[in-house]
């Protein structure tokens, strides 16, 4: 990280309201145990700290009953293989990352809560003077994604089949399928699915897939869609949508009042953006046992995305 970006690095005398700010920027994509900064800081101080003086580490995430309850650590391999199966999210993560770093920090906080020394804090690293506003030089270029809304338009959500699925080689609790996405568009996904859905229950079966995420390597295989599938509340049971029988793949799947993600130009979504985290945080399974965006039904033209059993949980 580069100090000359403040918000990609904590001090030591960081209120915990821009700890928490900085850390829910932080990129921390679900599953990804690859390229996880958080996880890192957690393998690398947060347990080593904990071990000190012969302690047994101690990492706790702390989140409601219907999400899974709490959960304590002691080891960190045990963190890192339900994050990487999708037992943790990652903004329970974050969270528990943020209370524990806001807890190292609260005894140098208050050490440092007194004039002399504030003052001494502020003559070593006096505060930047904001710099002059540029004055903004028109553009006839469309908006850049940044200022795009963050809603469930700007993701590209299909009825896709898994032509076949196999049980990955290095793990075994993950499929790598081969996925149709609609005209011709074939691509393999790596999906975390394998402990919870028959091998057998994966072939040549409709899904939901989102189809305008970067590739990525999981686990070693590039990764070029996501199959959307929902959890009960304590993530014991693990379903994939299922559009209506009768759709191809490639199907729309809309949303009521949002308009459709463009295929012509698809914009590939950069993981660091969090934008699938954010809009995915409003998916969830009604009682009725529907998948909705908010209390919006996920549409297809032969009616709603449904769930095997679930009656309530979320969607990822």
């Amino acid at each position: 990280m580069s100090s000359s970006d403040p918000d990609s690095k904590i001090d030591l005398l960081e209120a915990p309201e821009d700890v928490k700010r900085k850390l829910s920027k932080a990129f921390c994509e679900e599953g990804n145990i690859t390229e996880n900064g958080i996880l890192s800081f957690v393998k690398t101080v947060l347990f080593p700290l904990g071990s000190m003086n012969g302690k047994t580490p101690s990492f706790s995430i702390l989140r409601p009953e219907k999400f899974g309850g709490d959960v304590t650590y002691t080891v960190f391999e045990d963190l890192e293989n339900d994050f990487r199966d999708k037992k943790v999210h990652p903004g329970d993560l974050k969270k528990a990352v943020t209370d524990a770093i806001n807890t190292l920090l609260a005894p140098i906080r208050k050490w440092f809560d007194n004039a002399e020394l504030r003052q001494l804090t502020e003559d070593a690293y006096p505060s930047p003077k904001p710099e002059a506003k540029a004055k903004p030089v028109k553009s006839n270029k469309p908006a850049a994604s940044a200022n795009l809304p963050v809603d469930v338009s700007r993701l590209d959500i299909r009825v896709a089949r898994v032509l076949e699925a196999k049980v990955h080689e290095g793990n075994p609790n993950s499929f790598v399928s081969t996925v149709d996405c609609g005209n011709g568009d074939v691509r393999t996904v790596v999906s975390g699915l394998a402990k919870y859905i028959p091998l057998a229950e994966m072939q040549n079966r409709l899904v939901c897939a989102v189809c305008n995420l970067k590739p990525g390597k999981f686990q070693g295989v590039q990764s070029s869609a996501m199959l959307l599938a929902g959890s009960s509340p304590d993530d014991s049971i693990v379903e994939l949508l299922q559009p209506p029988a009768g759709l191809e793949a490639g199907d729309l799947i809309e949303f009521e009042g949002y308009a459709q993600a463009d295929r012509s130009s698809p914009e590939k979504l950069n993981p660091k953006h969090l934008i699938f985290e954010k809009v995915s945080e409003e998916f969830k399974i009604s009682t009725e046992g529907l998948a909705e965006y908010k209390d919006l039904k996920f549409s297809t033209k032969n009616g709603p995305v449904s769930l095997k059993s679930l009656k309530e949980g979320r969607i990822r």
